[in-house]
C-alpha cells in the first residue's frame, strides 16, 4: 500500500502541487493570524495599567505607556491592514471577490449604523454610539457577509 501511494504522490502534476502548496500556505496563514491576534490581545490585557476590573467591555478606557501603545498601533496596523492587503494579491478572482463584498457591507454597516444607532440613543432606544461597537459593528458584519457569499458558492 506505502508503494502504491508513493506511486501516486509521484503522478500528481506542478498544477497540483501547486494547489497542494497553497493550501498549505493558507492553513499556515490563518493559523499563524490567530496566534498574532491571540498574542496581540493577550498583551492588550496583560499590559493595561488600570487597577480593578479588566473585563473586555472595558477595552475602551484601558491606558497604557506611550511607546507600548505606539507599537500595540503598528502592530494592529499590521494585522488589521497591511496583511489583508497583501493577501489579496494571493487569492484568486472568487475569493477577491468575496472579500471585497463583505468589505464594502461591513463599510455600509459602520457608515449607516453610527447615524441609525445615534438615532435610537437620542430616542432613548438604545445607549450612546462606542467607537467599539461601531467596530464590532463593521467587522461582524464583514464577517458574516463573507461566510454567507463563500457558502453560496
Amino acid at each position: 500500500m506505502t508503494g502504491r501511494s508513493l506511486e501516486m504522490r509521484k503522478a500528481i502534476g506542478p498544477g497540483e502541487r501547486i494547489t497542494q502548496a497553497r493550501r498549505r500556505n493558507k492553513l499556515l496563514y490563518l493559523i499563524s493570524s490567530l496566534v498574532f491576534g491571540a498574542v496581540l490581545g493577550a498583551s492588550f490585557g496583560v499590559l493595561d495599567q488600570r487597577p480593578g476590573n479588566r473585563g473586555f467591555f472595558s477595552f475602551t478606557t484601558m491606558t497604557l505607556d506611550p511607546g507600548i501603545a505606539l507599537a500595540m498601533a503598528v502592530l494592529l496596523a499590521v494585522g488589521l491592514i497591511f496583511v489583508p492587503l497583501y493577501m489579496f494579491r494571493k487569492v484568486d478572482e472568487l475569493a477577491v471577490q468575496h472579500n471585497l463584498r463583505a468589505m464594502c457591507a461591513g463599510w455600509f454597516a459602520m457608515m449607516g449604523g453610527y447615524p441609525i444607532w445615534q438615532a435610537l440613543a437620542a430616542g432613548g432606544w438604545a445607549g450612546q454610539p462606542t467607537a467599539l461597537g461601531i467596530f464590532l459593528l463593521g467587522y461582524g458584519v464583514t464577517i458574516v457577509t463573507y461566510l454567507v457569499a463563500k457558502w453560496r458558492t
